[in-house]
C-alpha cells in the first residue's frame, strides 16, 4: 500500500511501479517465498575478501570500513557507526559518500538506506542526473511532486520505493521488476563521519507523505526537467551510467590503492569463515589439553594373532580413532611389556585406564546427545565438522553474553531497588516529620480559639459597660438642652406678652414610647 496523501494516491500509473519481489535465497524458508521479511533473512557475504572485492567494485572510499553481517538481519540495529547497504542498492545507483540530496531525502521521511528497494536508489539517482543535465540543483519537493513513496509488499514490511504519477507527467520508463535474492547479499558499512541519514530502520511520519505545493520557481524547475527528458520517459537502465553519475556527482573519484584497504573485523555477534577455523583450531587444543590421557601415554592391549592381523588390526583401530573417538580419547596402542610378573600388573592397569576412557567419552557423548534436539541433529549432520564447531563456540560465547548482561542487569535492578528503599525511608522519615508538625499545628490551633473565645467574653463584657454609661450620657445631654430650650422659650414668650405668668409656660417632657 502506497503511502501518500489522498490527493496523489489516485495519479499513480499503474505501469510504473519502482518496487521489486522480495524473493530470497534463505536456506530457513522456502526459495520461491516471495512475502518473506527482511527481519527472518541473513546475509550470504560471509568472507572478508567478498567485501573488498564488492568495495573495490564500486569504488567505496577507503573511509569507509565493510563489516560483516554474520548472523544479524539487514533491519538489525547496526554496529556503532554502520548502516545496512545491499549489493543490488549499489548496482542501482547507491554510491558513497552519500549524495547531499540523498541524506536529504533519507532524512525527510525518515528511513536508513538499506530500507530503500534497489529500483527506489534507481529513481533518486535518476533524478539527481536527470536534475544534473537540466542546469538546476536537485529539490527534495520537486522529487515529491514527481514521486510518492510506497511500502514494499506486505503491511508489516521495512522496505520502501518510490512511485512516479502519471498526472504530472513520468520522468522514467517502467523498471523491471525480475530483482531476485537480493534481499540476502548486505552488509554494513562502518563511517568515522557521522551519517547525513538515520542508520536505525524506521517508519517515515505522515506529515512527510503529504502532497507538496511548490513555489513559482519549483514549478518551473519541473517544467524544465520535463522539457529535459523529452517527448517520452526515460529508460533508466541505459541512462543510468557511470560517466553520468560521475558527471552529476553521485560517484565521488575512484580511492588511491596506496591508501590501502581497511576492513572491519566484525563483532563477536558476528560469524565469519576466518574466525571460524581459528575457533575450531583454539577449541581443539584445548580439548587435547583436558583429556583424559593423550595418545603417546597409551600402549595396546596383547594380541596372540600374527604379526599381520596385528598390523590390520592397529590400522583399523587407528581409523576407526580418527573417525569415531573425540580429541584426547584415543584407541590407539603401543608395544606391549613384557609377558612377566610386572607386565601382567601394567595389563590390569591398562584395562582399566581403557575402560575407564571408554566411559567417559560414553558418557559424554549421552550427555551431549541429550541435549541436542532432532531437528538440530540432522542439521549438524548435515554440516561441516569445523562449522559445527564453530557454531557451537559462537553459541558459547554468545550465552556468555547473555549471562554477563543479565548479570548487569540483575546488578542494575538491585541497585535501583536499593536506591527505593532508601527513597521510602526518606518519605517515611518526612512524613513522619510532616505527622509531628499537623499534631503541633491542631495544639497551636486549639490554644488559639481558647484565648480567641476568652477574648470574645471580655470584650461583650466591656461592650455591655460601655452601652450602659453612653446611654446614661446621653440622657443627661438631653435634658441639658430641654432645660435650655424651656429658658429659651420663656425669655421669648415674655418678651411678646409680658402679662404672662412664667411658671405656667412649661411644655412637658418627650419620653420615647
Amino acid at each position: 500500500m502506497a503511502m501518500a496523501s489522498p490527493q496523489s494516491s489516485a495519479s499513480w500509473s499503474p505501469d510504473d511501479v519502482h518496487d521489486e519481489p522480495t524473493r530470497h535465497r534463505d536456506p530457513r524458508t522456502s526459495a520461491d517465498d516471495l512475502s518473506a521479511l527482511p527481519e527472518r533473512v541473513t546475509s550470504r557475504l560471509r568472507t572478508g575478501k567478498t567485501l573488498r572485492d564488492i568495495c573495490k567494485k564500486y569504488s567505496i572510499p577507503y573511509d569507509f570500513s565493510p563489516v560483516l553481517a554474520g548472523d544479524l538481519s539487514s533491519c538489525s540495529p547496526p554496529p556503532p557507526g554502520s548502516v545496512c547497504v545491499y549489493v543490488e542498492a549499489l548496482d542501482a545507483g547507491l554510491r558513497l559518500p552519500l549524495h547531499p540530496f540523498f541524506g536529504t531525502v533519507l532524512s525527510h521521511f525518515g528511513l536508513a538506506p538499506g530500507q530503500l528497494a534497489p529500483n527506489g536508489w534507481r529513481a533518486l539517482a535518476g533524478f539527481v542526473v536527470l536534475s544534473h543535465f537540466a542546469g538546476e540543483a536537485p529539490s527534495l519537493a520537486v522529487f515529491r511532486y514527481f514521486f510518492a513513496l510506497c511500502k514494499l509488499g506486505q503491511t508489516q514490511n521495512k522496505l520502501y520505493s518510490f512511485r512516479s504519477k502519471d498526472a504530472v507527467g513520468l520522468l522514467f520508463g517502467k523498471l523491471s521488476n525480475n530483482i531476485k535474492g537480493w534481499k540476502g547479499d548486505f552488509f554494513f558499512l562502518s563511517s568515522s563521519a557521522p551519517w547525513p541519514c538515520p542508520v536505525q530502520w524506521g517508519e517515515p511520519s505522515r506529515s512527510a507523505t503529504f502532497e507538496p505545493t511548490l513555489t513559482g520557481k519549483e514549478k518551473g524547475v519541473a517544467a524544465k526537467l520535463l522539457r529535459v527528458r523529452g517527448d517520452c520517459p526515460i529508460d533508466l537502465t541505459t541512462y543510468l551510467h557511470e560517466r553520468s553519475m560521475i558527471e552529476a556527482k553521485i560517484t565521488g573519484p575512484a580511492p588511491s590503492p596506496s591508501q590501502g584497504m581497511k576492513f572491519r573485523e566484525a563483532p563477536v555477534h558476528v560469524t565469519m569463515e576466518d574466525v571460524r577455523a581459528e575457533k575450531a583450531a583454539a577449541l581443539l587444543a584445548s580439548a587435547r589439553k583436558v583429556a583424559v590421557k593423550t595418545e603417546a601415554d597409551c600402549i595396546a592391549l596383547p594380541c596372540e594373532t600374527s604379526s599381520g592381523k596385528r598390523r590390520k588390526l592397529a590400522e583399523g583401530q587407528s581409523s576407526a580413532s580418527d573417525t569415531s573417538c573425540p580429541p584426547g580419547f584415543s584407541t590407539t596402542w603401543k608395544t606391549p611389556p613384557v609377558k612377566d610378573e610386572d607386565g601382567e600388573k601394567q595389563w590390569s592397569a591398562l584395562r582399566q585406564h581403557r575402560e575407564g576412557d571408554t566411559g567417559d567419552w560414553k558418557a559424554a557423548r549421552q550427555l551431549l546427545q541429550r541435549s541436542v534436539t532432532p531437528s538440530r541433529e540432522l542439521e549438524l549432520a548435515a554440516s561441516k565438522p569445523a562449522d559445527v564447531v564453530a557454531s557451537s563456540y559462537m553459541s558459547l560465547l554468545q550465552t556468555a553474553n547473555e549471562v554477563a548482561f543479565s548479570l548487569a542487569y540483575a546488578l542494575e535492578l538491585e541497585d535501583k531497588l536499593r536506591a527505593r528503599d532508601r527513597e521510602a525511608d526518606t518519605l517515611r522519615a518526612r512524613e513522619r516529620e510532616a505527622a509531628e508538625e499537623a499534631d503541633a499545628l491542631r495544639a497551636e490551633l486549639r490554644k488559639a480559639k481558647a484565648e480567641l473565645a476568652e477574648t470574645k467574653a471580655a470584650a461583650a463584657r466591656e461592650f455591655t459597660g460601655s452601652s450602659r454609661e453612653h446611654a446614661r450620657a446621653l440622657a443627661e445631654r438631653e435634658l441639658q438642652g430641654y432645660e435650655r430650650g424651656m429658658e429659651d422659650m420663656k425669655r421669648a414668650a415674655l418678651r411678646r406678652y409680658p402679662n404672662l405668668d412664667p411658671a405656667r409656660l412649661v411644655v412637658p417632657l418627650h419620653r420615647p414610647r
